[in-house]
């Protein structure tokens, strides 16, 4: 091989390393939800990429229906940053477009990273009094 395919090489790998050192994998978890009343917590999952500084937290639902009585156009819920002497911090609540048959989404955007968190179902059809309990047939958690 002469020198010149050699530093080629070389400079090729060391780029190959240097454009795999920055894509961060992404992690996430997946359930389903079965006869939840409001409000009631997730499992808490912490963000293992504590480099990234920030990221999106995302929330996926899909076919969701009342255990009782209604079935949902939309569940509302919170993102929590769990504090472990004070009470969790609220990053806010988003109401999630689901039904029987699709599908939806949330995001939440400049969540820190390097933390750990818990969603928690509050409200079905915008009723936080709502006495349906709340079944999902797949829940995916991206952070």
């Amino acid at each position: 091989m002469s020198m010149r395919k050699v530093a080629m090489a070389v400079a090729l790998s060391g780029a190959l390393l240097v454009a795999g050192a920055g894509a961060a994998q992404a992690d996430y978890w997946t359930s389903s939800i079965s006869n939840w009343a409001a409000p009631k917590d997730t499992r808490d999952f912490k963000d293992t990429n504590p480099s990234s500084g920030s990221n999106t937290t995302k929330w996926t639902l899909t076919r969701c229906n009342g255990a009782m009585y209604i079935d949902p156009s939309t569940v509302t819920f919170r993102l929590y940053e769990v504090i472990a002497v004070l009470p969790d911090k609220n990053l806010g609540a988003k109401a999630i477009a689901c039904n029987a048959t699709g599908s939806g989404s949330a995001s939440w955007t400049s969540v820190p990273s390097g933390k750990t968190y818990h969603f928690t179902y509050t409200a079905m059809n915008g009723d936080t009094g709502n006495y349906d309990r709340l079944n999902v047939g797949s829940v995916r958690a991206d952070y």
